[in-house]
């Protein structure tokens, strides 16, 4: 029953069956086109892809951090492509009062210092090609305040990516030692953290039993029957408080003689 009336907002990936589908393992040759027709894939050495998704883009998750420090990074790693998932709308906090969204008010501070051809901006896109931007992925970059955890930071280490995320409570209760971490809010530990990431960038690694690791992990904490197992002994006895009142009334109405009145009292007892 529960599982029915968790459907619903489970996210994708936890919601197959035992929280893990195949599909969200890394694949060698999943492939993008971005707005500008740039194909990316994964594993190309020559055009290593590094990724940030937010639902909206904006400072909660550390937007304007992963901005200031995308120019030292394109200077680095000059075949790296950037690919930038999420909206223009406001999800927490404020617009700036100084522009119409935050993506126009970082460009406008350091947009002339990146170079366009390897920034892809792509907006809000379909579920399916949010995996395939993970999966192509060689690098993930998850900021954020010290906040809720966003489904995207599981869904990454779901999925294999190699993360590279703020050193926050949030994130450190799922991260594993050995993922690169940096401070909140500060784009030089940022760039410092994706050159070290960058090292095994290109084929296998001793980092890929890592990821793999991480992977089996977040879907067996975070999936679908770990997830039901936890709840279930939460809400159930919230749902037969719930009903016991409506069934109590039920049965008061139709009491007529004492012996009914016994009988409507066993049938109410939890």
């Amino acid at each position: 029953m529960l599982q029915q009336r968790c459907k619903g907002w489970l996210p994708s990936w936890c919601a197959e069956s035992g929280g893990c589908k195949k599909a969200w393992v890394l694949p060698s040759n999943a492939v993008i086109k971005t707005p500008s027709g740039e194909v990316l894939r994964a594993n190309d050495p020559d055009k290593p892809v590094i990724t940030y998704v937010a639902r909206n883009l904006e400072p909660y998750r550390g937007f304007h951090t992963f901005m200031r420090a995308l120019p030292a990074v394109q200077r680095e790693h000059k075949n790296a492509h950037v690919v930038i998932v999420g909206g223009d709308e406001v999800s927490y906090g404020a617009r700036p009062k100084d522009a119409k969204n935050w993506r126009e008010k970082m460009l406008a501070e350091v947009g002339s210092q990146l170079d366009p051809t390897r920034t892809h901006f792509v907006g809000k896109v379909p579920y399916a090609d949010y995996k395939r931007v993970l999966q192509v992925s060689a690098a993930h970059v998850y900021l954020t305040y010290p906040f809720v955890l966003s489904w995207s930071c599981l869904e990454a280490m779901a999925t294999g990516c190699r993360l590279v995320a703020s050193e926050a409570a949030p994130v450190r209760e799922v991260v594993p030692e050995g993922m690169a971490m940096c401070r909140p809010l500060d784009a030089g530990a940022l760039v410092t953290a994706l050159s070290q990431a960058s090292t095994s960038w290109s084929g296998p690694s001793q980092e890929r039993e890592l990821l793999q690791a991480t992977c089996r992990d977040v879907r067996h904490r975070y999936g679908k029957a770990e997830g039901l197992r936890q709840l279930d002994p939460l809400i159930e006895p919230a749902e037969r408080a719930r009903l016991l009142p409506r069934r109590a009334s039920v049965a008061a109405s139709m009491v007529e003689t004492p012996g009914q009145a016994m009988a409507c009292i066993e049938s109410v007892r939890p």
